[in-house]
């Protein structure tokens, strides 16, 4: 029981090192851009990464966890979830690319 309760401490410390020092990493970047940037700039950054973000739940499709608790992945298991990654990327870059004259109109940005 003792080692079950120090190998879940440790995957939470990970865990929790791994989620702050992204966002802290990422907070120090947003610093460094808002030094660099015009304000106009900056907050066309702040709502392209909305739109980043909201994208990025859809990267994964829930593949790696199920990679992760299926013991019995085969090759040809890895390629199919490689590839519907890359095609589900490209599906996402697409959409993105035919949206963006109606993303610029809906920002009332233009160059």
């Amino acid at each position: 029981m003792a080692s079950w309760r120090s190998k879940a401490g440790k995957a939470l410390g990970w865990d929790l090192t791994g989620n702050y020092s992204g966002q802290i990493t990422g907070f120090i970047i947003s610093i460094f851009l808002a030094r660099l940037l015009e304000p106009s700039e900056f907050g066309l950054v702040g709502m392209s990464l909305v739109f980043i973000n909201v994208l990025d739940i859809f990267v994964d499709l829930g593949f790696a966890s199920a990679l992760v608790q299926n013991k019995n992945n085969t090759s040809l298991t890895y390629s199919s979830v490689f590839y519907i990654n890359i095609l589900a990327g490209f599906a996402l870059a697409g959409a993105i690319f035919l949206s963006a004259p109606w993303l610029v109109s809906f920002m009332e940005m233009s160059k």
